[in-house]
């Protein structure tokens, strides 16, 4: 009689611990995909570490498309945000930016002076691909990428207004864009230079052509 209540005790234990696993480890082996996600909300612009990244498991049909798998955190520690993160949301690769999306070898960071600025959305933001046409002249002076934006205070523009990243809903009234600083070649630049020398003062148009 004891040898039968110690095992009914025994097999109720085991039991427990077989459910205990089921629903720590079990059903996310069985039923859960692993994807790399935010572990905090992270601001546009901000850079990502190692802490900043955490392995989530969603159902199958919830992976968002493009998801980074965890084996992908390594390679990711250094990389900037193009937009505003959520605790808790899958990564792409259309949300990160590495210093080598941003750079080619014969590439460099150039101002693009306020003065030059006839025309310019408010909401243009870091990241952003913005094309240049002088108005004078209707000369294409190529597409490039924003690395900074300038208010009209001076200061650098550094996070979209948006939590989620619309651009539609990145308006500040706080902190217009004034002016930028675009990656380009040296080349590049001495073209859109010698543009706007000889066009005058507000000259350039610019306009988004879409974010990373």
């Amino acid at each position: 009689m004891k040898r039968s209540t110690a095992g009914g005790i025994l097999l109720m234990l085991l039991s427990f611990g077989l459910l205990v696993f089921w629903e720590m480890h079990g059903r996310d082996a069985l039923l859960l995909s692993p994807v790399l996600a935010a572990s905090r909300d992270i601001a546009a612009g901000e850079s990502i570490l190692s802490q900043d990244l955490a392995t989530i498991y969603v159902l199958p049909q919830n992976i968002v498309q493009g998801a980074l798998s965890p084996d992908a955190a390594e390679r990711l520690s250094g990389s900037t945000s193009v937009c505003s993160l959520g605790r808790n949301q899958q990564l792409t690769e259309l949300l990160i930016r590495t210093e080598e999306d941003i750079f080619r070898g014969d590439q460099s960071i150039f101002p693009i002076s306020s003065q030059w600025i006839g025309s310019m959305s408010c909401v243009i933001r870091p990241g952003d691909a913005v094309r240049l046409v002088s108005a004078s002249s209707e000369e294409d002076l190529g597409s490039h990428r924003v690395a900074y934006v300038v208010d009209h205070n001076g200061k650098a523009i550094r996070e979209a207004i948006s939590d989620n990243g619309d651009i539609l809903d990145r308006y500040g009234d706080a902190s217009p864009a004034a002016g930028l600083e675009i990656v380009c070649t040296p080349q590049e630049y001495q073209t859109i230079r010698k543009n706007q020398s000889e066009a005058g003062p507000r000259d350039l148009i610019v306009y988004i052509e879409g974010g990373v």
